[in-house]
């Protein structure tokens, strides 16, 4: 059956964040036939493959970030979709 996996996230700390601000792509302004990009990565005592996005057709990704987050707030977003 169809599942989707959501994420929860939220500053852990007493002041808001002021730098390294969490940042979220929409995921219905890429293309991932052309913005995706599979990488080897090698680590100790493994390898795997990930996906990592191509710059090159940034001018056209839509791009939401959370600036100044306080304690008392939360972002959820959708991370995976089966679908």
């Amino acid at each position: 059956g169809r599942y989707i996996v959501f994420c929860v996230w939220k500053p852990l700390g007493d002041k808001p964040i002021r730098n390294d601000h969490l940042a979220l792509l929409d995921e219905r302004t890429i293309n991932r036939t052309d913005d995706c990009v599979e990488v080897d990565v090698y680590g100790h005592n493994f390898q795997t493959v990930v996906h990592r996005l191509d710059s090159s057709h940034a001018a056209q990704h839509r791009w939401y970030y959370f600036p100044d987050m306080k304690a008392d707030e939360v972002c959820v977003f959708k991370h995976f979709d089966s679908d």
